[in-house]
């Protein structure tokens, strides 16, 4: 070692760590309760840690917390603990305690010198062996430290590295462990304590050999997984130490780790247990190809998709990265970085290829082998990618990865048989990074990463160039006609070329209009006039004139199964009026081939289209009152939103002969069909269809059409109607008045119009309420927060079997079920006063 400094940092650095560490801790525990897995929304400081818990790879643990009752159950504290901790090392990491960067302890000038220096040393404990090997790799041969010792930081932070993966920290270990709590024979934690707390590590002439007695199968599996990181380790420090001189000494380590001695615990002179461990495995061949074929895609071209959405995280992460540093810096927040996602594709010498190519973070050595080679892990499960999110978050800079699963690589290969990857990682602020390429000849095949210097580095950006060798040739799908068909609104400049064809060009965040093909059916249909909202982080409106759709994260998506602003009419799945983009928090989960949504984003969608509205109020927009009736022959909930504008706009309109305007008369297409406006309504009524509707609904639309009338008979404002009024009208049963009683409306066929709407029973009710009908009948069915046709078909059976609702003994009341329970129809029982013919009455 190079000086009296090292073995004193060597010995203060994990002191330092472990104490930062509980401090951390101690300073978030206020804040959020661990033991305590449940959402709360009324907490706000546990907002991050609930984001975290909402994770895919938490879910599974956080359901089985909640599934044991008892709140002071030890396997229900240990998952929620682990949960922190591991929300912690990506939140927390890097941040300086609450009480500013001063150490613990007693303050002097010796520990103030020394503070920053130990400090920038205490991300090693927690490096990936490819990181650690990375880490200040550009540092000099040995630095300055206070009092004029020079220090070999480099050899200092590896040595560091290694000590703590010998040292086996429990909380370091693998899911597998966490996993294994809380069900039929499950690990006991007071024997794992126990094996860790006897284990030890043995050098022989080869390896390193971890000793330790497991008394579980899943102790034994987080052990020998974490002897195959140590190896990792190892290699990474060996690898260094070839390389460079100050850090020479390791290479006296040795090559590997062994778990030679990692062994079942013997009870009566038997193991607890047989090895090899016995769980589901996966045969990674067929799933291999299953991962890269049709059966999971259904489509070979929806691998473009998957190149634009790798592209596009890449931009997102080099976008908050950038603008983090010139937030840090004193430079603005809305300071914005131009990314560019470039697509071509070109025959050469019979040969056909496609290129995605980025200036996004790039790739280096670690990404490449730790990340970009594993299917299933994305970017954002690495540990500094979380580090990095957690502190940008803190200056109000978000970034959410559109990555779901980490298989879309896998996806090039039912376009590819050969892929070609040259990147260069982001280092903002230092020297340029290694240009590296990587030639993959099949998903199963091995490769080389092979750095690229001298002529070979032709100077290129930080960023990633995936070059495919398309197997279908002149047939494989074209990446314009794909992102013409999916690609709605690109967050950063994208191009897609097609040989000699004309570049297509997507600027950020403008929409551009197209029609969809007879024969592609999932694709974007918006055209005519089209108006844009603001984009915001977590989505944006773009109103049209002709057709609609859903995007998430810019790209087109099914939209089914949805209900409130989103439930269709007629069969039509699309929107209509308005192309909506889910983006950030609102970003739903969706299927593996990313073509469905498998959540309700109802109300996502109207948050952001009841903002959108304030473009709609300005001069010269696509506010209209045949517009919106267009819309809602498909998408009355969109509809409403845009009669609310014209509402308060006081949008004047010519229905007939009338003069009038949105604030006194509303919209809706029952008005043109009494006034025998064909103009808007062009064929109902010219077959004598005269709208079926109560009598005090017709006077009210009479007096809304004629201001001067409404004026002299009523002595309050009328109630200006809404598009989806319509429906309610035309599904809604009534039993006609006879001048004492108001118009009852009829259970069932509320229920049904709800249905259609997508809309709950209670809102239903509420709205009938305020047109004038009576509910009185309806509020004695328990009304759930959401009905399916099911339950409208149990509610309809009863009453045409002329039974009263009023005779009903309802057993279970839906009041008191949460929202998204089963439907009433598979959960209410009910029973019958009256005398029903059964064996017994029979006999």
């Amino acid at each position: 070692m190079s000086s009296s400094a090292t073995s004193p940092v060597l010995t203060v650095a994990p002191l330092l760590y472990h104490t930062r560490w509980a401090q951390t801790a101690a300073e978030a525990c206020p804040h959020v309760d661990p033991t305590r897995l449940e959402r709360d929304p009324g907490r706000e400081a546990e907002a991050e840690f609930e984001f975290f818990l909402s994770e895919s790879q938490q879910q599974r643990l956080v359901e089985r917390a909640r599934h044991i009752l008892a709140e002071n159950d030890p396997d229900r504290r240990a998952i929620g603990w682990w949960l922190f901790h591991r929300w912690l090392d990506q939140s927390a990491s890097g941040r300086a305690p609450a009480g500013g960067q001063q150490s613990p302890g007693p303050e002097s000038p010796q520990a103030a010198a020394l503070q920053p220096h130990l400090t920038e040393l205490l991300p090693v404990f927690r490096l990936s062996p490819g990181k650690l090997k990375e880490w200040r790799l550009n540092a000099g041969h040995a630095e300055e430290w206070p009092g004029g010792q020079r220090l070999r930081i480099r050899l200092v932070a590896l040595v560091l590295g290694l000590a703590h993966t010998m040292a086996i920290e429990p909380g370091s270990l693998s899911s597998t462990l966490v996993e294994h709590l809380g069900i039929d024979h499950q690990v006991e934690l007071a024997d794992l304590r126990r094996t860790l707390r006897e284990s030890s590590w043995m050098r022989t002439s080869t390896a390193l050999r971890l000793n330790a007695e497991c008394r579980h199968e899943a102790v034994y599996e987080v052990l020998t997984e974490h002897v195959a990181r140590m190896s990792e380790v190892l290699r990474a420090a060996r690898e260094a130490a070839a390389r460079e001189t100050a850090v020479a000494p390791l290479l006296a380590l040795p090559e590997r780790a062994s778990d030679e001695d990692v062994r079942p615990a013997e009870r009566d002179r038997r193991p607890e247990f047989v090895v090899p461990t016995t769980k589901f495995r996966l045969d990674e061949t067929r799933v291999r190809e299953l991962l890269m074929g049709e059966q999971l895609y259904r489509d070979r071209s929806l691998a473009i998709r998957e190149l634009y959405q790798n592209a596009l995280d890449a931009c997102r992460y080099s976008n908050a990265w950038r603008r983090y540093l010139v937030v840090l810096n004193g430079g603005p927040r809305d300071w914005s970085w131009p990314g560019k996602i470039e697509f071509r594709q070109w025959e050469e010498d019979g040969r056909y290829f496609l290129s995605c190519r980025d200036n996004g973070v790039g790739m280096g050595d670690a990404e490449l082998r730790e990340v970009f080679s594993q299917a299933g892990l994305r970017f954002a499960d690495q540990r500094e990618f979380a580090v990095k999110r957690a502190r940008w978050a803190r200056e109000g800079i978000h970034i959410y990865p559109n990555s779901r699963f980490g298989i879309g690589v896998m996806s090039y290969f039912m376009l590819a048989d050969r892929i070609e990857v040259t990147t260069r990682r982001m280092n903002p602020g230092g020297r340029p990074r290694p240009l590296v390429r990587v030639v993959i000849a099949g998903p199963g095949h091995l490769f080389r990463v092979e750095t690229l210097t001298g002529a070979d580095d032709d100077g290129r950006e930080a960023g990633t160039e995936i070059k495919l060798h398309l197997r279908g040739g002149a047939d494989a799908p074209s990446c314009v006609a794909t992102l013409r068909e999916l690609l709605g609104i690109a967050e950063f400049e994208t191009t897609a070329e097609y040989g000699e064809e004309e570049v297509e060009r997507w600027q950020p965040f403008k929409f551009k209009p197209r029609r969809r093909h007879p024969a592609r059916e999932n694709s974007i249909e918006a055209y005519g006039r089209l108006q844009h909202g603001v984009e915001s982080e977590n989505g944006q409106i773009v109103w049209c004139e002709q057709g609609g759709a859903l995007l998430v994260d810019g790209i087109y998506v099914r939209c089914e199964n949805q209900r409130g602003v989103l439930t269709a009419q007629g069969g039509h799945g699309d929107p209509r009026g308005a192309v909506i983009n889910l983006t950030g928090r609102y970003s739903p989960r969706l299927s593996v081939d990313r073509m469905s949504v498998l959540q309700d984003v109802s109300e996502e969608a109207e948050v952001l289209l009841n903002e959108a509205t304030a473009k709609l109020r300005r001069p010269d927009s696509l506010l209209d009152y045949r517009w919106t009736l267009d819309i809602a022959k498909k998408s009355p909930g969109i509809a409403d939103i845009v009669a609310g504008a014209a509402i308060v706009e006081g949008l004047p309109t010519q229905v007939g002969p009338y003069d009038t305007t949105a604030d006194v008369a509303g919209i809706i297409e029952l008005d043109p069909e009494l006034a025998r406006d064909d103009m808007v309504t062009r064929d109902a009524w010219r077959y004598g269809a005269v709208p079926e509707a109560p009598p005090h609904l017709l006077l009210w639309r009479l007096l809304a059409l004629n201001a001067e009338l409404a004026d002299g008979n009523t002595g309050r404002p009328l109630t200006p109607a809404l598009p989806s009024d319509n429906s309610l009208i035309e599904l809604v049963r009534f039993t006609q008045p006879d001048g004492a009683h108001r118009v009852e409306a009829f259970p069932p066929s509320v229920w049904r119009a709800a249905f259609r709407l997508g809309i709950s029973p209670v809102r239903a009710m509420q709205r009938l309420a305020q047109l004038g009908y009576s509910v009185a009948e309806c509020a004695i069915l328990p009304p759930p927060a959401h009905i399916d046709s099911a339950d409208v078909e149990l509610i309809e059976l009863i009453c045409t079997l002329g039974w009263s609702l009023r005779a009903l003994d309802w057993t279970c009341r839906w009041s008191r079920w949460p929202s998204g329970s089963p439907s009433l129809a598979s959960t209410v029982r009910v029973s019958c006063r009256r005398a029903v013919p059964t064996a017994r009455t029979s006999a």
